[in-house]
């Protein structure tokens, strides 16, 4: 039962990392959790306390970050990154238009030009 739940906990990692498909590495993390637990407490030796303790932590490091996943996905969803023709990223929120203001004005293009010579 402790290899299982290293297995699942090793699956919860790699899943937790693609993006639209958490809600599987929730599950898998929660199994593996149970069934750490359940192999530290079980009177079986051949269950290795080892591998028990290392599928805990790493379903609880999975939980973790795939829950400040969605979090962040909750909150700061709606932004989006774009890039200017000088690969220069920047933020714009998605609910606005920004089409019909100019991303630099003249004063600041000829400071730009001023400060380069």
């Amino acid at each position: 039962m402790s290899l299982a739940a290293l297995i699942l906990s090793i699956c919860a990692i790699i899943i937790g990392r693609l993006p639209f498909v958490s809600f599987i590495a929730i599950i898998l993390a929660i199994l593996a959790l149970i069934f750490g637990i359940v192999s530290i407490f079980s009177k079986n030796p051949n269950y290795k306390k080892s591998e028990s303790i290392t599928a805990i932590v790493f379903s609880s490091i999975t939980l973790l970050f795939v829950i400040f996943k969605i979090i962040m996905f909750i909150f700061f969803g709606d932004i989006d990154i774009h890039f200017d023709s000088d690969n220069n990223h920047k933020h714009y929120n998605s609910n606005y238009d920004y089409e019909d203001e100019p991303i630099f004005d003249d004063e600041f293009l000829r400071d730009f030009k001023m400060k380069r010579i």
